[in-house]
């Protein structure tokens, strides 16, 4: 009985030191021999693996803030935000999220996992699919491309990492495992049926949509996109588009890109001339320059503090608008109308940083802000 125990001891032990398929003794109390047997242990995750997971993917997700401008009933321009993630997918700028997260935006700034921030222009989309790709100026930084999985080989049950924004809060990673494979799933805004969907019921939440699902290996198998909820909150059943599909559409996109887009920077302001009788009319202490009607909101002019008119004048039988910044200079360039700060602008890239120059009242300031891309 004493060898008996100690080789089921044995036999135990061995197995639970090994974390692939391996052989274990036994011993067979009907023949009294010690035998041999090939059997499948399954891998083991813990709290190291995980880590190593989030470390490899988490600088190449990046979260993507949307700015649309919309009027009010007063016909004023009221700003909408909203946020969702992306994945690095090229050290050449490229990065692939969800269609749904930049629909109709007219500014797009995208946060680095560093905190730095800069825009980024529309390269391409995909609404049938949910898949849009944007770009960035890569120049100065270190992008670091994510590994894109193959999800072909995918296995319910399969453990995945879910990474992305939720909420807005940087960075967040949750567990969970694949629920289902080839989903469909009804996308109510543009009335399509997006097939072959991954269930899983990693927590995703609204600020995920675009981040990474992600296999054990730190792949990207996934891009998530969507929850069922019946209430908008998170109950374990989130939907990703495949990567391989997601890498197709990309593919597709980036080689159709509008270069001539692509290059086109803005400050993101409507203005007009200022002239010598607009000036004296309103006691201005300069003559000539590009007076701000409006300061897009969320644009590199409204980051960088500029401001637009808050008020009109009248004089006599004249009404001016009043109380926008005056910008006269845009790196070391004098700037004396609307047409001479477009013809400056048009000379730089987007991502550039310039030096500007304005008069706020009659007082002049000076700041600087980083163009961004035409969407």
């Amino acid at each position: 009985m004493g060898n008996k125990k100690f080789l089921s001891y044995l036999a135990v032990a061995f197995i639970a030191s090994i974390i692939t398929s391996a052989v274990v003794l036994y011993f067979n109390p009907d023949s009294g021999l010690v035998k041999k047997q090939e059997v499948t242990v399954f891998s083991t995750i813990n709290e190291t693996n995980l880590e190593w997971v989030y470390n490899k993917v988490s600088p190449s997700v990046v979260q993507i803030t949307t700015t649309v401008l919309e009027r009010n009933y007063f016909l004023q321009i009221v700003p909408q935000e909203g946020l969702g993630s992306g994945i690095v997918i090229s050290k050449k700028g490229y990065i692939l999220t969800n269609y749904h997260v930049i629909k109709n935006a007219d500014f797009l700034r995208v946060r680095l996992p560093d905190g730095g921030t800069t825009y980024a222009s529309l390269v391409g989309e995909d609404p049938r699919n949910d898949i849009a790709v944007i770009k960035i100026n890569p120049n100065g930084l270190k992008l670091k491309p994510v590994y894109l999985g193959n999800s072909s080989k995918l296995k319910v049950g399969q453990l995945v990492l879910a990474v992305g924004n939720p909420f807005g809060l940087d960075l967040t990673a949750s567990m969970g495992i694949i629920s289902a494979l080839n989903r469909s799933i009804s996308e109510k805004n543009t009335n399509t049926v997006i097939n072959g969907m991954i269930q899983t019921d990693a927590s995703i939440n609204p600020g995920n949509s675009g981040g990474p699902l992600l296999n054990m290996r730190g792949r990207v198998i996934g891009i998530n996109t969507a929850i069922l909820s019946p209430n908008g909150g998170n109950i374990g059943i989130g939907f990703a588009i495949s990567i391989n599909k997601a890498k197709r559409i990309a593919e597709k996109l980036i080689s159709q890109e509008p270069n001539e887009r692509n290059n086109q920077a803005v400050m993101g302001i409507m203005g007009i001339t200022l002239y010598k009788n607009y000036s004296r009319a309103l006691n201005l202490s300069v003559q000539s320059g590009a007076l701000i009607i409006t300061v897009f909101p969320g644009s590199p002019a409204y980051v960088a503090g500029l401001k637009g008119v808050d008020r009109k004048v009248i004089i006599g039988n004249e009404t001016y608008p009043a109380g926008g910044d005056i910008i006269v200079k845009v790196d070391g360039t004098k700037i004396k109308s609307m047409q001479g700060l477009i013809k400056v602008i048009s000379n730089h890239s987007p991502g550039d940083e310039l030096e500007i120059e304005f008069y706020s009242g009659n007082k002049l300031y000076k700041t600087k802000l980083k163009l961004a891309a035409k969407p």
